[in-house]
């Protein structure tokens, strides 16, 4: 599937979210909320970040009256899958979104209190995998659409916007893993030492004619 993970926020929480069961990138979730951290009020734009070898895109709304944080459409996915598909599948996500909620159920629900919405997420991003065809729109219009869909996004590698320490949690499986490699490996280094300076004190003491204990 091409969108890994996807997610409705309104500021940093989180209201409804839906990640692919084929997808290996665990951390999805939490790239998502430290992008979302970053995120001002006031923002209403469109932007993708590359994050490795994926692409985050998301698309805002402004802080209303209604809804003083604002709304956040954001979705996960491979670098080889562009970014049409990707803000054709944020824009159908928000009308849908719009259309089903109203200002007091977005600005009243609690962490994950739309998270029925998450079926829709899940259908979409299937519809998405199949290149976001069949929109019912005429040929003219959904060719517009598109082309609005990617209009003035902005694209930003992620290592821009966050902080030292937010990399290094990002990173902190992969570090796990690499620190576990590095104490096994100087394990068997200090093994190996100890076996060598055994067998160095063995040698000198067969060559003096004394004995090691044993």
């Amino acid at each position: 599937m091409s969108i890994i993970y996807s997610v409705v926020a309104r500021g940093t929480t989180v209201l409804a979210e839906h990640t692919s069961t084929s997808t290996s990138t665990t951390n999805a979730p939490q790239v998502a909320s430290l992008i979302l951290e970053k995120i001002l009020p006031e923002d209403s734009k469109k932007l993708t970040y590359v994050y490795g070898d994926h692409l985050v895109h998301y698309i805002t709304t402004a802080g209303t009256e209604a809804i003083p944080d604002g709304v956040t459409y954001l979705c996960i996915t491979s670098d080889t899958e562009g970014r049409r598909v990707p803000f054709l599948f944020l824009t159908s996500v928000q009308k849908l979104f719009e259309e089903k909620y109203t200002d007091y159920d977005i600005t009243s629900a609690p962490p994950y209190g739309l998270n029925a919405f998450a079926n829709t997420l899940k259908a979409q991003m299937e519809w998405a995998d199949g290149g976001a065809k069949g929109s019912g729109l005429d040929k003219g219009k959904e060719v517009r659409e598109e082309m609005n869909a990617v209009k003035d996004v902005m694209v930003q590698n992620i290592e821009r916007v966050l902080e030292r320490g937010e990399r290094i949690d990002l990173l902190v499986n992969k570090t796990d893993h690499m620190n576990q490699t590095a104490f096994a490996f100087r394990q068997r280094s200090t093994a190996l030492r100890y076996i060598s300076s055994f067998e160095v004190m063995l040698m000198e003491g067969d060559g003096c004619g004394g004995r090691i204990p044993s």
